[in-house]
């Protein structure tokens, strides 16, 4: 499965959905808390989790740069399950 690829502005401050439904389609528990790795250059300015999509609100980055966002998502079963799922985000000057 190729990795989906997303992009911004140096200057943009935009909202990033993660959605997790597909992959919990049927699933009885429920998403718990998850993680964020963010890279050097980027800022998380938040994130939230709302049922299956983690929000993200990142900021900045080197126009002509590519960075690459992991997201873990954990839930509340016993033992708890933990899905993990990254994008690049490429920042382009335009």
């Amino acid at each position: 499965m190729a990795i989906e690829k997303r992009t911004k502005q140096p200057n943009d401050v935009l909202e990033y959905p993660v959605s997790f439904a597909r992959w919990a389609k049927g699933r009885t528990d429920a998403a718990a808390s998850f993680t964020v790795d963010i890279p050097a250059g980027i800022t998380l300015e938040s994130s939230s989790l709302d049922g299956w999509i983690v929000w993200l609100v990142l900021s900045g980055g080197t126009s002509g740069q590519s960075y690459k966002i992991t997201v873990r998502l954990t839930t509340d079963a016993t033992p708890a399950i933990v899905k993990e799922t990254e994008f690049i985000l490429a920042v382009r000057e335009v």
